[in-house]
């Protein structure tokens, strides 16, 4: 019984970092947004405004990725928490 539970229990941990990396994520992202906006306000170098506009598009792409992940795997350990009660 303990080494499941204990399994289980370090599961949260790994979600916990997930999370977390889910939120540097999001703050990359949102930097990302910010320097594509300004570029195209400034107008000044279109190279530097492709090559930000790409870095926003792999970020979201990461991002949704593990958004996704997570709103799997949360339910599923919520939901395994029944065999321990």
């Amino acid at each position: 019984f303990q080494v499941p539970l204990s399994e289980y229990l370090g599961q949260f941990h790994e979600v916990e970092k997930r999370l977390d990396k889910r939120g540097k994520r999001r703050l990359d992202m949102d930097r990302y947004r910010e320097d594509v906006k300004n570029l195209t306000e400034k107008n000044k170098d279109p190279q530097k405004l492709t090559i930000a506009k790409e870095k926003l598009a792999n970020m979201q792409e990461a991002y949704k990725e593990l958004n996704s992940e997570l709103l799997v795997d949360i339910p599923a350990l919520y939901s395994d928490r029944g065999r321990f009660m």
